[in-house]
């Protein structure tokens, strides 16, 4: 997908912003390094900087949004806000991983991480739902024409030029090893979403931060329909592709508006988005 071009010319220090001034910058260095006047800016840098150059190599996601993420966190630590963190969607754990470094450095106790993904390359876009356009870079990436039915089946080659899709494996060694976070406070639910997430026995009771990054309509649809309601309130929603993929706009508007939900929808990025449950 065209997001995951973007994605994968950032890990390798590329950006493709049109921003002459740092264009010869932005095509030496990773993307997070890049504003460096905006780094400054940031409330927790010095902390979160370290935290965020041990979890970079297993993350996507730029600076600003993993910097969002990690203040999330600390903000529900220092609030009192009680409950476990949850991405669907995880990839090679580099989220996680900040949080889990967030609650080290300000919980007073081990919040249980939830990291929901199938640990295999996604699955078949629905083109009546996520558009031509998802197909169209979807089989860009996969180097052949994808099908664009909706099926759980992985696609192969998909992130072949990602170093591959994550596995439970360097989940684990980035969050227990790397990370040093207690493993009897990971929950690693293997399967798609429409597996796990409804399965009431996999589900935590509490969400302090139920963060989404699924892409796809209905990978973000079965989400929010089966873990919203245990966010609790004053917690966080975090959005990954809110602002990119229309699949993805198009579940979060249709779930909010079905649930008369009026929080604001606030930008950690272009693409990223959050609101805080009322």
């Amino acid at each position: 997908m065209k997001h995951f071009l973007k994605k994968l010319l950032r890990y390798f220090g590329v950006d493709v912003k049109k921003i002459p001034h740092y264009k010869e910058l932005r095509a030496n260095i990773p993307e997070f390094h890049v504003d460096l006047d905006g780094e400054k800016r940031f409330r927790y840098n010095e902390d979160a900087h370290t935290a965020i150059n041990l979890v970079r190599r297993h993350t996507m996601l730029p600076y600003v949004n993993l910097m969002t993420l990690y203040e999330q966190v600390r903000y529900l630590e220092g609030a009192g806000i009680e409950g476990d963190l949850v991405e669907c969607g995880v990839w090679k754990g580099g989220a996680c991983g900040l949080m889990a470094l967030a609650n080290l450095r300000y919980g007073q106790h081990r919040r249980t991480i939830h990291m929901y993904d199938i640990f295999d390359n996604i699955c078949e876009p629905d083109e009546e739902k996520d558009g031509e356009t998802a197909r169209q870079e979807v089989s860009l990436l996969a180097g052949r024409r994808v099908e664009a039915k909706g099926r759980l089946i992985p696609i192969e080659g998909v992130y072949r030029n990602f170093g591959g899709p994550g596995t439970i494996e360097e989940n684990r060694m980035l969050m227990e090893e790397m990370v040093g976070y207690d493993p009897i406070y990971i929950s690693y639910h293997k399967g798609w979403f429409q597996e796990t997430v409804n399965d009431a026995s996999q589900k935590p009771e509490r969400i302090a931060l139920l963060r989404l990054d699924g892409d796809l309509y209905h990978s973000i649809k079965v989400c929010l329909e089966g873990l919203y309601e245990r966010v609790i309130v004053g917690g966080f929603i975090v959005i990954d592709d809110y602002g990119y993929y229309s699949g993805c706009t198009k579940a979060v508007d249709e779930f909010r508006e079905s649930r008369g939900i009026k929080g604001y929808l606030h930008y950690s990025s272009g693409t990223c988005r959050y609101w805080i449950k009322s």
